[in-house]
């Protein structure tokens, strides 16, 4: 996925940047030709939890017991609840975001796709790649920038770009690499509770998509899609890693590294489940 990819996505979908943090902010100037999603199929793009959800498997690649898999029948869901929220209710401050990185979980990608993970703590941060090795540093704010250096790897970078959203630094790119919100408390993620939602997206014989989401404390959030083409056939498969808030009864999500147009998911909490605006809430309830 590219920095451009990134950078016009989350420039359409979050409201706040760093801008006015001594950073360059967002270009909406970038042409759709230029935005390639190198993870679409059933490729998972590589993202990692670090172990924080051992219960969590994500071994399935073509659909597996998770999906329903079969051909649906028409969907007659109850009415879908009004979301009374205007506008998401938060400040979205770039500098309070900045002071509130201690905890903040982070999937990362270099210019290869390879994987590591960022954890925030309160004396520095914690690089974990994929074989489960592990590095220490520091991070610094100074000036409303943030600046990252681990002596041990000769690494130190400052974030050239980033996007602020659910009071929160959801995401950031520095010259080598992009990361995306997984965790806003690592030091709380256990295991998930997982909802089922109803099938969308619905083509007679042709195709329709399953989505599965599992939450757990910490605002950790995983989201499993699978586009069935039975004409194929083939099952398509993805994971979405990002991060979520609670407020009353409605629910907002940030999937940094989601597909165009469902990288900011908002639903309502009700007795029947949660229903999520951009995934056809009148077929029914999450649950």
């Amino acid at each position: 996925m590219t920095t451009e990819t990134l950078r016009s996505r989350l420039c359409a979908i979050l409201a706040a940047t760093l801008a006015a943090a001594a950073l360059p902010g967002c270009d909406l100037d970038t042409s759709e030709d230029d935005v390639v999603d190198g993870t679409d199929g059933d490729d998972d793009g590589g993202e990692t939890d670090g172990g924080l959800v051992p219960d969590d498997d994500d071994t399935e690649s073509e659909g597996g017991s998770e999906s329903s898999g079969g051909d649906p029948a028409d969907s007659d869901g109850p009415d879908t609840p009004v979301d009374p929220t205007d506008e998401p209710p938060f400040d979205d401050d770039p500098g309070a975001a900045l002071g509130a990185l201690s905890g903040m979980g982070y999937i990362c990608y270099d210019a290869e796709d390879t994987s590591l993970n960022l954890f925030f703590n309160p004396d520095g941060v914690t690089v974990q790649f994929e074989d489960d090795t592990t590095s220490e540093g520091t991070y610094d704010t100074t000036g409303g920038a943030l600046t990252l250096s681990f002596p041990e790897l000769g690494f130190t970078e400052s974030a050239v770009d980033a996007a602020v959203a659910l009071d929160a630094l959801v995401y950031f790119e520095t010259p080598s690499m992009q990361c995306g919100a997984y965790a806003l408390d690592h030091t709380a993620v256990g295991e998930a509770d997982v909802v089922d939602c109803p099938t969308i997206k619905y083509i007679p014989e042709t195709s329709w998509e399953n989505n599965q989401f599992h939450f757990s404390d910490g605002g950790y959030v995983r989201r499993r899609s699978w586009t069935e083409l039975p004409a194929v056939p083939d099952t398509l498969y993805s994971v979405r890693l990002g991060v979520y808030r609670v407020v009353g009864n409605q629910m907002f999500m940030v999937l940094p590294f989601g597909d165009e147009g469902e990288q900011w998911l908002t639903g309502t909490l009700t007795d029947e489940g949660l229903y999520i605006d951009q995934l056809e809430p009148e077929q029914g309830a999450c649950e």
